[in-house]
């Protein structure tokens, strides 16, 4: 097998793949360097190898190569005799499945460089998401970490719900989906603080995808609903029962916050003056719950407790509900 010393960029051994002969002399390299549809192997974590076929010519590994090999696309075949050859090269998943592929020919006269630009197979296709926020006191177009969030869960379909690292989502080319018919999808985002456990900012809409090939989608991510909360006291005061514990009950008997609820000190929510802003609630209809323990024994509640509709939007622009808590 000639050893022929590459161009430095390709010099290290492990980007190598070998044509078998059993004898000279051997005339040229070709250096195969791919993408697909204009996309790179970073861009498509699916692609898991890429497969050449060159006829009568036998190669290392059955021609199956990684598709980045000391982080470059593409892989160095050795000593071809001069002459013209044809080619086959097709992109496979973990399963073997082919999603892109490509044909053509080289021809050999010394070294030769062939950049191929692989084509989608399939006729289902994909798409690749981008998301940002609405302006904040931080800029007009946050970050990520100015939005104050680190990963976007996206459900197709009300399918198996996709989680993304945020910061992927807000740079070219975009997050990737899961494999999709052509047609119109049920898209959902939710970009959430994975400290705090709820998500911030949400998107409800619609995909379009085209058969064979991808396209990409951009989303302004909404700050999930709000309510601004407060509270009137009959029979007793603030000195009386400090906490008051604030929670948020849907039709189906869920609570959004666990065990007694969210404490808040009873004078931040006392009306006229006081009040207690939640920015971050899924949208829907609850039941506002307050509840309060006395010195002394006693449990303050508002029951029966008032409706309270979630909808899009900052809570300073949503509604307000006072309620009142009694023996």
């Amino acid at each position: 097998m000639n050893t022929k010393t590459l161009v430095l960029f390709l010099s290290l051994a492990s980007l190598s793949g070998c044509v078998v002969k059993d004898n000279g002399p051997y005339s040229g390299n070709v250096t195969f360097t791919w993408t697909f549809g204009g996309l790179t192997c970073s861009n498509l974590p699916q692609i898991r190898s890429v497969a050449i076929n060159i006829p009568g010519e036998v190669l290392d590994n059955n021609g199956v190569y990684p598709c980045l090999t000391s982080n470059y696309p593409g892989i160095v075949l050795h000593d071809f005799y001069p002459g013209t050859y044809n080619f086959t090269i097709q992109a496979l998943d973990v399963t073997g499945t082919v999603l892109y592929s490509a044909s053509g020919n080289f021809t050999i006269d010394g070294d030769v460089a062939v950049n191929v630009d692989l084509s989608p197979v399939s006729t289902t296709s994909y798409a690749y998401l981008t998301w940002s926020f609405p302006a904040n006191s931080l800029s007009a177009n946050p970050s990520c970490a100015q939005a104050g969030v680190n990963v976007v869960d996206v459900t197709i379909d009300q399918g198996q719900t996709q989680r993304y690292n945020c910061g992927d989502g807000q740079a070219q080319p975009g997050v990737i989906t899961i494999p999709l018919n052509p047609g119109n999808h049920n898209i959902a985002l939710a970009a959430s603080n994975t400290s705090v456990g709820y998500p911030y900012y949400r998107f409800v809409g619609s995909l379009q995808t085209t058969a064979g090939s991808p396209i990409a989608a951009a989303f302004l991510l909404n700050w999930i609903g709000g309510v601004t909360v407060r509270w009137q006291i009959s029979g007793t005061t603030c000195a009386n029962i400090p906490t008051v514990y604030v929670n948020f009950r849907d039709p189906v008997g869920n609570f959004l916050y666990a065990g007694s609820g969210d404490p808040q000190n009873c004078t931040d929510g006392l009306a006229p003056g006081g009040a207690i802003r939640y920015d971050f609630l899924p949208p829907g209809n609850y039941s506002l719950i307050l509840q309060a323990s006395a010195f002394g024994g006693g449990l303050y509640t508002n029951a029966p407790y008032p409706p309270v509709t979630i909808t899009l939007g900052y809570a300073s622009d949503s509604q307000t509900v006072t309620s009142t808590l009694h023996l």
